[in-house]
């Protein structure tokens, strides 16, 4: 795709245009190679201008700083994640034991025929209070192990990647060639 220049640009980027062999690469993440910059490109950074390119690699510099800094908080982020994986997953293993053995004794207290008498209906509510709080701890740590997994895999596919990382940092050439 050739991009429309005046008389002026033309002779300007005619100029200062690299032989083809010899035009700047910079990593491509998605293809994960170097390619070349395209005609079109080159025409833009002439265009630019030294100040142009000056204020772009400033920004450059900045977004690579925080690039880094959310890499740094990625890892954090992840490995929090897997903390918390790992935590509730020990805490459901040292609940299970104990909400089977409930389930065993829940299957021999059998009641039926004295559903009418009133303490028979208080001991059961009284050797079950424990498991209610049991049970909310086992359903929140089964959250907590969802959350921390989606946590993860969003953090996996929105965070900035190695090879964004290294896309990023290749700027540097190509802005620095013109």
């Amino acid at each position: 795709m050739a991009v429309f220049l005046d008389e002026q640009q033309s002779r300007l980027v005619s100029s200062l245009r690299k032989p083809p062999a010899n035009r700047p690469r910079y990593y491509n993440a998605g293809a994960k190679q170097k390619l070349q910059i395209s005609e079109d490109f080159e025409a833009f950074l002439i265009l630019q201008g030294k100040r142009g390119s000056k204020e772009t690699l400033d920004w450059l510099k900045e977004s690579n700083n925080l690039a880094l800094a959310d890499g740094d908080r990625d890892a954090l982020l992840a490995a929090l994640a897997d903390n918390e994986q790992a935590d509730a997953a020990a805490t459901i293993r040292e609940i299970g034991p104990i909400v089977r053995r409930f389930e065993r004794f829940r299957g021999t207290f059998v009641v039926k025929g004295f559903e009418a008498v009133g303490e028979v209906g208080q001991l059961l509510g009284d050797l079950q209070r424990p498991m209610l709080a049991l049970q909310t701890i086992s359903r929140r740590s089964v959250h907590r192990q969802v959350a921390g997994k989606l946590a993860k895999e969003f953090l996996l596919s929105n965070g900035i990647t190695i090879d964004q990382q290294r896309q990023l940092q290749s700027w540097y050439t190509v802005l620095t060639a013109y």
